[in-house]
Parts: C-alpha cells; structure tokens; sequence
C-alpha cells in the first residue's frame, strides 16, 4: 500500500507557520466543523447535526459561556464517480464572557470536496465562509460617575464613549484532510486548517485597527480496533498557532462496545492543557447518537481564584442516512426480439 500521500500532508504541517485567543472546546473532535472546513461530510452517512454548551470559570468574575449549533449533509449525485462528493454544512456559535457579555457571533458555511479512490484512503478539502458579530452590551457597564453620594445609580451617565460597541468580521478558513484505513486494527487520520488567513480588522475604533493574527489548526488521531471488536484504543491531539501562542491538547481513551448491532458504546477519555487544565471525558453512542460530557479540572495558578474549578461541557451529535435513488447517468435501451 502506498503511504506517500499520507506523508505529504502531514509535510504540510511542519511546513505551514500561523500566527488572541479563539473559540475553543475541550471535546474538540465533538465539534468538527470548528476545527477543519475538511471535516464537513467526513462520515458515512448522508446528514449530520450537532452541538454543544461550555461554561467555564462560573465562580469568577469573567466567566465564559460557549454556544455551538452545526449541521452538514453529503451530496452523492453531482458526479458521475462514487467515489467523488461534495459537502456543505451550516455552523453558529455564541461565546460571551464577564458582565458586560463581551463576545462573539460567528456564522459560516463551510463546503468540502470529497475523493475516496478505494476502501483504504479517504480525502477532503474544504473552504468556509461566513460573518462574525463582536460586540457587549454598553447599557450593563457600571462605573464610578454613577456614585450620586450615597449609593450606586444606574440612572446617571457612566461617563464613557465608544463610537460603537458592536462590528462584523469576514471570516475565511481553508482546510484538507485525509484518512487512511488499510489495515485491520489500525485506523490513521489528520486534519489541518488555516483560520482567518486574510487578517481579518477588529476593532471599536476606526483610528486604531486591531487583526485577528491567522490560526494554524492540526488534528492526527489514531485508532486501535482490537480483534475481538468489543473495545477501541483512541489516541488524538489538537496542535493550534496562533500568533505567539501555542495550544497542544493530547487525548488518550477507549471506546467499549455494549452491544456491536446497535453500535451501544461507552467512551472514556483523559486529555490535558500541558500546564493548564486536566480533562475527563465521557460519552455514549446508541445506533445514530452520540453524547457526551467533560469536565477541565484547573491547574494552574488561576486555580486560587477558582477554587480548582475549571469548566463543565455537553455536547450531542446525530447523524441521518436517507434512502434516495442514485441518479441514473444511463438509460439502458430495451431489447425487442
């Protein structure tokens, strides 16, 4: 079997260097459309839905609330070869943080390109567009001028200008990725993409311009399959560049199968912030669903101030097979004797 494409990919990643903080979530795999535009239409069936909920640091000041809504759908009739589709998803997230409810909306559409040249190999590329709303709300700012003597008035004005408190963002991603399933018990697959790589302008002031710095994003994931097929080995990392910053979040677990026929399983998984954060996963599958819950225990210095407590997570994913007809490219002309 030839593994040269596997190994061009992943040249790409040590060739490509990206350069905030962004949107982010511990089951990060759960979230597929936010890691790669490729990922869209990564799977077996025809249509997929899903999302999720974060909250993070609820006993301080400047919590984060994370919302995550996304679905996408495979389209196998527009070319002539099986073996070549196309994907397109929808996805929204909300993330709001502290008390004035800074944050960001993000909506894109991502589009994927799929080509499948045998059972062992399965490649992607895909692009995503969209628009991004980052804003807070002005009217619950509370500052020192509303001191009246005696108490705290919100009547009085808070004595702070802002030209607007609220502005749009185009985003733009790109990303590729490739799976490559030629052996029995073992299963290899990476993700990469680049986020804003245009440079997108942030900022409440027109005078002084703010950019969002691009993102390198890569995902390599491997999967044991035992012979008995009642238990899986995962093992999965998520590497992101952003600027200055760096995120490296390994994952280790194992999936054990309850009953194969309706794909009945229960996940377990630890994965961890190097410095950071400790994470404990749990999910189970039935037939079509999936769910899951995890919880970021705090460690690192911030953890005075949270008591240890770190951020709680949900997420549920569903996926649809329809029962269309494939399209006929020829009509067979009948034979009269």
């Amino acid at each position: 079997m030839n593994f040269r494409p596997f190994y061009y990919l992943t040249a790409l990643v040590l060739i490509f260097i990206a350069n905030g903080q962004d949107i982010h979530f511990t089951n990060f795999s759960a979230f597929p459309l936010n890691l790669s535009p490729s990922y869209t239409g990564f799977f077996d069936e025809d249509y997929r839905c899903g999302g999720g909920y974060r909250q993070q640091w609820r006993t301080v000041p400047v919590n984060y609330r994370t919302l995550s809504v996304w679905g996408d759908m495979n389209i196998k009739t527009l070319f002539a070869d099986d073996n070549k589709y196309l994907s397109v998803g929808v996805l929204l997230n909300n993330d709001r943080a502290g008390d004035l409810r800074y944050g960001a909306t993000q909506f894109m559409v991502p589009l994927a390109f799929h080509f499948k040249p045998d059972s062992a190999w399965h490649f992607s590329a895909g692009t995503a567009t969209g628009l991004m709303q980052t804003g807070f709300d002005a009217a619950r700012m509370t500052t020192d001028q509303q001191f009246d003597g005696y108490y705290h008035n919100p009547s009085l004005p808070a004595g702070e200008q802002f030209q607007f408190n609220s502005f749009y963002s185009f985003l733009w991603n790109l990303g590729a990725g490739v799976r490559y399933e030629g052996h029995k018990n073992h299963a290899f697959m990476i993700h990469l993409a680049a986020h804003q790589p245009h440079n997108p302008k942030v900022s409440f002031q027109e005078k002084r311009l703010n950019y969002i710095d691009p993102r390198l994003t890569v995902v390599p994931s491997y999967t044991f399959l035992s012979s008995n097929s009642k238990a899986n080995f995962q093992a999965e990392m998520l590497m992101q560049f952003q600027g200055k910053y760096k995120e490296f979040i390994p994952k280790f677990g194992t999936q054990y199968f309850l009953q194969t026929l309706t794909n009945q399983s229960l996940l377990f998984h630890v994965s961890s912030r190097l410095r950071d954060a400790l994470m404990l996963h749990g999910a189970y599958t039935y037939k079509s669903w999936y769910a899951g819950i995890s919880y970021d225990l705090n460690l690192s210095r911030f953890r005075i101030a949270t008591s240890g407590r770190g951020a709680w997570e949900i997420f549920v994913i569903k996926t649809f097979r329809s029962a269309y007809v494939p399209l006929i490219r020829k009509k067979p002309c009948p034979v009269f004797m």
